[in-house]
């Protein structure tokens, strides 16, 4: 296996090497048919996609004229069935015999021969049964060998019968399975049932119920769908039942419980596996009709050869297998042989032949190229020359650099002239603004030190904070707690003022009414001190909080936001610096809820002992 793969990589090696001494002809030719390769299999994606949409848009289309032609057709049905039962229900024999029957007075089956003897002749219609007020049946007839019409009455529980002759509405509608007793005593097919209330012609008051039945086999003259395309309908019944599947491809029962559930008047559509194919199911109630007709999608490539897209793609195909070959060899040419015209002059120059020229006819990118060539033996004198006199520029340069750097002791008298002058002019809010900044300014350089006083580092807090205020306002306060035994202590510099600056920058929002910020310092025994810094603001978002505060780095860094992004990435210079001066000996952690605030811990030893402060605490805002 080792030798195998040494073998692997000494011949992938090689060809490397071949390809890279073989000639620019070669390579130019190689890089366009890349090119044309790549582009033409971008195209083919593009199309491909093109003709997917153009596939499952035709598939949808399909799809909901089908559910169109099923509401046609089951519609239609009831249609039929509603103008039958007005039928029988308004006539006068029907309406005298139960009147009769209704009465105690008996009635026989011959009675009701003569309206009854049409049904034969009726389409579809397999079946009329007439009952009483009681929902005892009077008569029937039935043309499947369907008998022995079973009681509606009021102690069989909630049927069709009793809901009518309670209740306000004249008809309901009624699936039932073939072999069931509900209807019938011995019944042989799946039926449809219309139940409709009879009443009376004089004074319209509920005298009965006829019902009507047909198969519900006949519903599905859907197998011939329009266009002589074979239909994919299912029909469901509203408790989850399976009434017709002529195509087979019923979808799981899972699937089946879904869409009953989530039926109702409109076209909808929800994705599923159908005897393993990816499919889209769209659905929609029958109406008044006990039924939720469905429609199964296949989503595959068979409907690729109907699809206009195709033949465009094998055309395309054809054509960049057949202009791949002397596209490349012709832009090879046109490029290489200046190329080689100027290659030849350079080795002729190699061997020192000054007077080597090269002539082109266009000036393209190849033409200048040969004419810096012609300047070269020239520009060749000169060019020591230009670099020793860049070389003094730089030096001039770098020297103004130096003279132009400020001396920090003019900024400060700067600062301390505008507070003079704005305490001359009684403008206490200038004053404090000046003073608060030439502080800021001279405890941040600390005359050069990288270590200062604990003291120094909350007064530096402070004056930043004032600075804030003179923003906010009393949108912020603070408040320092620190023990007075490590006010003497000494700590690296800037290291709280850019997390509480970081506190304000991303705590400060419009959802944040007032922002409080508390700094807490304790000495934790002789030879370690804590800082925590809380803030309540905005908080930070668990993507950027699980990078800090030492994996924030440039490729992660916030986008879009230059300060947001600085402040959050000063967390990371503070964790680098703290791993330069202490090592592993030291603790920065930062915790946050997003609308809860953040909190940031720091533990570092102590160092050695600085001047004593009066101070203990300091409250703002």
């Amino acid at each position: 296996m080792k030798n195998r793969t040494s073998h692997q990589k000494h011949k992938t090696s090689r060809i490397a090497g071949r390809l890279k001494n073989s000639t620019l002809s070669s390579k130019i030719s190689l890089l366009v048919c890349c090119v044309v390769l790549t582009v033409f299999l971008f195209t083919v994606l593009i199309l491909v996609r093109i003709g997917r949409e153009n596939v499952r848009d035709l598939q949808d289309f399909q799809g909901r004229r089908t559910l169109e032609y099923v509401q046609i057709l089951v519609e239609k049905e009831q249609q039929y069935m509603l103008g039958l039962a007005e039928y029988y229900s308004s006539s006068s024999d029907a309406q005298r015999l139960i009147r009769k029957s209704n009465r105690g007075e008996p009635v026989f089956q011959g009675e009701f021969d003569a309206l009854l003897r049409s049904t034969k002749f009726k389409m579809y219609l397999l079946s009329v049964v007439v009952y009483n007020l009681q929902g005892d049946p009077l008569a029937f007839v039935s043309i499947d060998n369907s008998y022995s019409p079973s009681h509606q009455n009021f102690k069989e529980g909630d049927r069709p019968v009793n809901r009518l002759l309670t209740a306000h509405k004249d008809i309901e509608w009624e699936y039932i399975e073939a072999y069931s007793t509900i209807y019938m005593d011995m019944d042989h097919s799946p039926k449809l049932v219309l139940w409709k209330k009879v009443r009376d012609a004089k004074d319209t008051s509920p005298i009965g119920v006829v019902a009507l039945a047909v198969d519900v086999r006949r519903l599905m003259a859907l197998e011939e769908y329009k266009g002589g395309m074979k239909s994919p309908a299912v029909l469901l019944s509203d408790d989850n039942r399976v009434v017709l599947d002529k195509s087979g491809l019923c979808p799981p029962q899972d699937v089946i419980s879904q869409v009953t559930s989530d039926a109702d008047d409109l076209i909808r559509q929800i994705p599923a596996h159908v005897n393993g194919e990816y499919s889209m199911i769209y659905y929609q109630h029958c109406g008044s009709a006990p039924f939720i007709a469905c429609v199964v999608a296949r989503m595959n490539g068979s409907a690729w050869t109907s699809s206009s897209v195709f033949p465009y793609i094998v055309l395309l195909i054809c054509i960049f297998l057949l202009a791949l070959l002397p596209v490349s060899w012709f832009s090879s040419r046109m490029l290489t042989r200046p190329l080689k015209v100027l290659a030849e002059s350079m080795t002729r120059f190699s061997k020192g032949d000054y007077s080597a020229e090269v002539s082109f006819k266009y000036n393209d990118d190849i033409g200048r190229l040969g004419q810096v060539f012609n300047h070269m033996v020239e520009e060749n004198k000169l060019l020591v020359e230009r670099n020793y006199v860049l070389k003094l520029r730089e030096r001039e340069a770098e020297l103004a650099m130096l003279q132009m750097q400020i001396d920090p002791h003019f900024l400060y008298n700067m600062i301390h002239s505008i507070y003079w002058c704005a305490m001359k002019n009684r403008d206490e809010e200038t004053a404090d603004v000046a003073y608060n900044l030439g502080q800021f300014f001279r405890l941040s350089l600390n005359r050069g030190g990288e270590f200062m006083p604990v003291s120094k580092c909350i007064e530096l807090v402070a004056c930043y904070l004032e600075l804030q205020k003179q923003r906010f306002g009393n949108r912020i306060a603070w408040e320092f707690h620190t023990d007075p035994a490590m006010r003497r202590e000494i700590m690296p510099k800037l290291i709280l003022q850019p997390i509480v600056e970081n506190a304000v920058i991303h705590g400060m929002g419009p959802a944040v009414e007032r922002l409080f910020i508390r700094i807490e310092g304790r000495l934790e025994g002789e030879e370690r001190m804590t800082f925590c810094i809380q803030d309540n603001g905005v908080g930070i978002s668990r993507e950027v909080l699980s990078l800090l505060p030492d994996r924030l780095d440039e490729s992660t860094r916030p986008q879009g936001n230059d300060v947001v992004g600085s402040q959050q990435f000063a967390l990371k210079n503070i964790s680098e610096r703290l791993h330069i001066l202490y090592g592993e000996d030291h603790t920065f952690s930062v915790e946050s809820k997003e609308n809860s605030g953040t909190t940031v811990v720091l533990s570092i030893p102590t160092g050695g002992r600085k001047e004593s402060e009066d101070d203990t605490a300091h409250t703002g805002g």
